[in-house]
């Protein structure tokens, strides 16, 4: 097993969670696609899970697609932060390369998280047998929402360095891991804000998907809430770049032949 490319000790003056910010915002600025496909891809996701028919089959489809898309999206980080850029076609080839690696994340991650969300679906089942039918998602009780987003802050807060490690540092889910946990262990709690922020903005849009109807305050509070949600990702890529040494030109993903020059980010 190759040695962790997280320091043992690091300067608490890496911690810069606003300066950083303004750099995800500047970056932002400069190609103002990024933050567009973002909200695409989100918009796909909340079609798949909240609508019907046709749209709801063909926006499930192009979700399982882009399972890789967080991949892409902090490829595309690192180049601009680099100096370089990253075209549509290599957008599309970061994703379908980043695919595997982030399904069976979710898959490792779903199947550990399984016993913790056992309670949940005992609720859900007493709920439907109570009623005597099915249930739409805005009939449940209170508590299933809350519970089910406080378990996914949980894990988002948890997995905050394991998604630009899988990506940054290596594509095999069983080193990419243990180097974000261990990225999280030395630089708690100054990193709280890194890892906390993300992490609420997350898990809170569950609560009021599930409470209110879809409408157009679904559309605008989604919008809101993964743009902000994006900023934090950034925030996260920008902290992992200065701090865990060894990512080459596109990190632990290749999408070109000649990856071009590649300054050094101890400035960042």
């Amino acid at each position: 097993m190759t040695a962790s490319p997280v320091p043992a000790r690091i300067p608490a003056s890496q911690a810069a969670f606003l300066d950083d910010v303004r750099r995800v915002l500047r970056v932002w600025r400069r190609t103002p696609l990024l933050p567009l496909v973002t909200l695409a891809v989100a918009v796909v996701a909340l079609l798949a899970g909240v609508g019907n028919g046709a749209v709801a089959a063909l926006a499930t489809v192009a979700s399982l697609l882009l399972v890789g898309w967080p991949g892409a999206e902090r490829l595309w980080y690192l180049r601009l932060w680099t100096g370089r850029s990253l075209s549509p076609a290599e957008a599309w080839r970061a994703t379908l390369r980043c695919f595997g690696r982030f399904f069976v994340l979710a898959l490792t991650v779903g199947l550990a998280f399984a016993v913790l969300a056992i309670p949940m679906l005992v609720g859900v089942v007493r709920t439907v047998d109570v009623d005597g039918g099915t249930l739409a998602l805005t009939e449940l009780p209170l508590w299933i929402h809350v519970y089910g987003a406080l378990l996914g802050v949980f894990g988002y807060a948890l997995l905050t360095f394991v998604t630009p490690a899988i990506v940054y540092s290596s594509k095999h889910v069983s080193e990419a891991i243990p180097i974000g946990l261990r990225l999280l262990r030395v630089s708690w709690p100054r990193t709280a804000a890194y890892v906390l922020v993300p992490a609420v903005l997350a898990g809170t849009p569950a609560v009021f998907l599930g409470l209110e109807p879809v409408g157009a305050w679904t559309v605008v509070w989604t919008a809101i809430s993964t743009l902000a949600l994006a900023v934090g990702r950034g925030t996260v890529a920008a902290y992992y770049l200065r701090t865990v040494p060894g990512a080459g030109p596109d990190g632990a993903v290749r999408v070109a032949e000649t990856p071009g020059y590649y300054p050094a980010p101890s400035s960042w």
